[in-house]
């Protein structure tokens, strides 16, 4: 049975979203495998992780340019070269590995890929596959592709271009699209049809951007009228 190590942070839900979806979506395709998600930042930092989350989530509903601010930050390149010096988390990460012998781990959040770097600095090639996937979307953290990966998922092309221009190998970047919940695999679109004049129409969405919590799935619908 293959083992998959999903690793993720709840610094707003979409690294949660994306590696929720990534177990199931595994689960679903694959009767040998065996997938476990975990936040090391939650496991290893306690009240201190529970404090910066709601810092996090704080300045992003009442600070959003603070936020971007310090999300800018870890292009600078003495944080880049810090942010693999989580030694409680890096030495969390390297039990779990010891213990589960992966076959496979996937990030969701960049800061993992680089304490995976360090931790192999002075050792034998890591002995797993290793991926990430990148859930910021066309304006992309370098953290992200700075430090080594087998494979970098990406949402759309524009984020696939960054990547490039940024030297990342071609056979590298692997352009999937979100990981979305396994519900939208399963419907089938409707057929489109020509906007009436006069005839509104409804655009359902949904969303779990800034949830702190797990999100059920839920719909809204925006009423979009059709110019007369």
């Amino acid at each position: 049975m293959k083992k998959i190590l999903i690793l993720t942070a709840a610094f707003g839900d979409g690294h949660n979203t994306a590696a929720r979806n990534i177990r199931d979506a595994l689960e679903h395709i694959c009767d040998d495998v065996k997938v476990e998600v975990l936040d090391l930042f939650e496991a290893s930092y306690g009240a201190f992780n529970t404090l910066a989350k709601k810092t996090y989530l704080g300045m992003v509903q009442y600070a959003p340019r603070l936020w971007g601010s310090l999300y800018s930050l870890m292009e600078n390149p003495v944080v880049e070269r810090n942010l693999g010096s989580f030694t409680r988390l890096a030495n969390a990460l390297e039990d779990i590995v010891h213990e589960t012998q992966p076959d496979g781990i996937v990030s969701t959040y960049p800061v993992y890929a680089h304490v995976i770097r360090e931790l192999y600095r002075d050792h034998a090639e890591r002995p797993f596959r290793f991926v990430t996937v990148i859930t910021d979307s066309i304006s992309v953290n370098s953290a992200w592709y700075r430090a080594p990966s087998d494979f970098f998922c990406v949402p759309n092309e524009a984020t696939a271009e960054v990547l490039r221009r940024n030297s990342v190998p071609e056979p590298q970047i692997k352009v999937l699209g979100f990981p979305t919940n396994l519900a939208f695999a399963h419907r089938t679109p409707a057929p489109l049809t020509s906007p009436v004049r006069g005839v509104q129409r409804k655009i359902s969405t949904s969303s779990t951007l800034g949830r702190s919590t797990p999100a059920k799935p839920s719909t809204g619908c925006w009423t979009c009228p059709t110019r007369s």
